[in-house]
């Protein structure tokens, strides 16, 4: 949606060209609007550029500050409930000059302080500078689902919706030397890591709150993951699925501007188009990717969803040469490095070409409901994992190369099982991949900490959380 950017520094100055190149380096997360505000009493300076969703009128210009100046604020991302908590400090007394969102948190921190976040419902990542207290509080959503990184450089601490702006801030910012470990085993860099040296995510559902005098910070936790144990008989967990579903699709419809759908043909995208339609009525927009070889086309199933529901449907051709000609520009996109996406990518240019600006995708759902077959062998393999070696091999239950995999369950904390499913390349050849050691890529596993339930879920469970 947007991008914002923030340099706090405790020993000098902070020049306008620096802020400007950390921002800008974002261009592409925000075309409609940019803005900074730069205070030179503490120093800092924020940024901000703005993809214009809520509100797209000039009132909702970023950095914004209250009526009284006190507070400033810089935000990425949508409260889907801010009509409710916006009616709420209405009745307290507060006078709203726009129809955005993100004043509406401007004037909930004002009232209920850091206790705001827990009113919070939706996918968010801001900065908050408050001087009545000489401090600067970042919050990231309770899924991370909004990206927010921060690091510290010579004395300067820095803050960024992507890992790109801190080479913008400094460009000889040093390389994390096992990003390319974490990538060959996983695919893409699992959280806390990233392509930097000393620069990693504010865990989701956290916020950090930094002291502008002692030029310390903390970090707190405003939202708590839990697992409801509690197995209802099949229909009632549908009716509960089908009720979160539907409700979930009507906030994410919230815009004043044009939202569509990315329609696959699969179940996940062509479930939220059906529970899109009664929202949006005759103002449904669908789009798909084809390719050439209709092996891999799911236009049969893009097609009835399209017919039941009467989208305003586009489909876009993507051919192999198409996939080469913009690799590189795909690559640029990632910020961090993935395996995944491009897909996504080639969606999104054609969005954007249509006129939408928000898109709503079925990503994610077969991560959290174990819709992927390697979820259906995880307690199979999580049964036979302690078995020797030799009797894979006497009984011909898993072929070689599916056999080397089980190397993986002897990673513990959580990941074993993960990676046995979903990890690419083993230990030994990502070590002869790199020139490394087996010891320093199994030492780089050892960084990744989990939460220290995970380690109670079943094998299944563990794939999903990871996935998820």
């Amino acid at each position: 949606m947007c991008r914002i950017a923030g340099i706090i520094s405790a020993k000098q100055n902070i020049q306008e060209s620096t802020i400007l190149r950390m921002r800008d380096a974002m261009q592409h997360g925000g075309p409609d609007d940019a803005g900074i505000y730069i205070d030179a009493d503490h120093p800092l300076a924020f940024g901000h550029r703005r993809l214009s969703l809520i509100d797209l009128s000039a009132l909702g210009h970023q950095p914004m500050q209250d009526a009284s100046g006190q507070l400033i604020l810089i935000f990425n991302g949508e409260i889907y409930n801010f009509q409710v908590i916006r009616a709420e400090l209405e009745q307290l007394g507060y006078v709203f000059r726009s129809n955005s969102d993100t004043e509406v948190i401007l004037y909930a921190y004002q009232q209920w302080g850091k206790d705001c976040l827990q009113r919070f419902n939706g996918m968010f990542a801001f900065a908050l500078l408050d001087k009545r207290n000489n401090t600067v509080l970042l919050a990231r959503d309770h899924a991370g689902i909004k990206p927010l990184y921060y690091g510290v450089r010579n004395g300067q601490f820095c803050f960024t919706s992507e890992v790109r702006a801190f080479t913008a801030f400094d460009p000889s910012w040093p390389e994390n030397n096992d990003w390319r470990k974490y990538f060959l085993l996983f695919g893409h860099l699992p959280e806390p890591i990233t392509t930097l040296q000393d620069v990693q995510p504010l865990t989701k559902g956290h916020w950090l709150e930094y002291n502008l005098h002692t030029h310390e910070y903390q970090t707190g936790k405003f939202f708590q993951l839990y697992y409801n144990y509690t197995i209802h008989d099949e229909e009632t967990a549908v009716d509960k699925v089908r009720a979160v579903l539907r409700e979930s699709v009507q906030r994410h419809l919230i815009s004043d501007a044009p939202i569509g759908l990315f329609l696959s043909g699969g179940l996940d995208s062509s479930l939220l188009t059906l529970l899109a339609k009664p929202v949006v009525g005759d103002n449904l927009h669908t789009l798909s990717i084809v390719f050439e070889n209709d092996k891999f086309s799911e236009k049969l199933y893009q097609d009835i969803v399209i017919q039941a529901t009467g989208a305003q449907h586009r489909s876009f051709l993507v051919t192999e040469k198409d996939f080469f000609d913009n690799m590189p520009d795909i690559i640029k996109a990632m910020d961090q490095p993935s395996n995944d996406g491009i897909n996504s990518y080639f969606i999104c240019r054609y969005a954007k070409a249509y006129g939408l600006k928000a898109v709503l995708s079925g990503l994610g759902a077969d991560e959290l409901f174990g819709g992927y077959p390697t979820f259906n062998r995880t307690n199979v393999v999580a049964s036979v994992r302690w078995l020797p070696d030799f009797m894979f091999a006497v009984t011909g239950i898993f072929p070689d190369d599916k056999r080397k995999r089980f190397s993986f369950l002897q990673v513990e904390k959580g990941l074993g099982e993960y990676l046995f499913n979903r990890g690419f390349f083993l230990p030994a050849q990502v070590a002869s991949l790199l020139d490394c050691s087996v010891a320093e890529v199994e030492s780089a596993l050892e960084k990744i900490l989990l939460p220290e339930f995970v380690e109670k879920l079943q094998p299944e469970e563990k794939v999903s959380f990871m996935e998820a």
